[in-house]
């Protein structure tokens, strides 16, 4: 009789401590999840007080469009708005040029 009474208050106790250590981890979540959306929000200011592009546009006045600003980046990717921030330069290691001939379409010349 003693054993089935222990081995209630061992399941019990199994439970008790199944969720304690349950509602640790969603409030330790729960912290880091407010301190990520509190540091989202410092670093990052709102879209009208965000840095310009700047690039000089055909007219020669600078663009105003905003600096591109990847959502999760303390910081703008390059300083220029999407229309402005530049082109590839192309692959520079031997085995990126190997990449990007493979993939060229292969022509017959007559």
């Amino acid at each position: 009789m003693t054993r089935v009474g222990r081995s209630v208050t061992m399941a019990d106790e199994i439970r008790a401590t199944k969720t304690r250590i349950e509602a640790k981890l969603s409030a330790a979540s729960a912290t880091v999840l407010a301190e990520l959306r509190e540091l989202h929000r410092i670093h990052r200011p709102p879209r009208n007080q965000r840095p310009r592009c700047g690039a000089r546009t055909r007219s020669g006045a600078p663009c105003r469009a905003p600096a591109w600003w990847p959502s999760g980046l303390a910081a703008p990717r390059n300083g220029r708005c999407r229309m402005h921030g530049g082109l590839s330069t192309g692959p520079r290691t031997a085995a990126g040029k190997a990449r990007c001939a493979g993939n060229l379409p292969h022509q017959e010349h007559e």
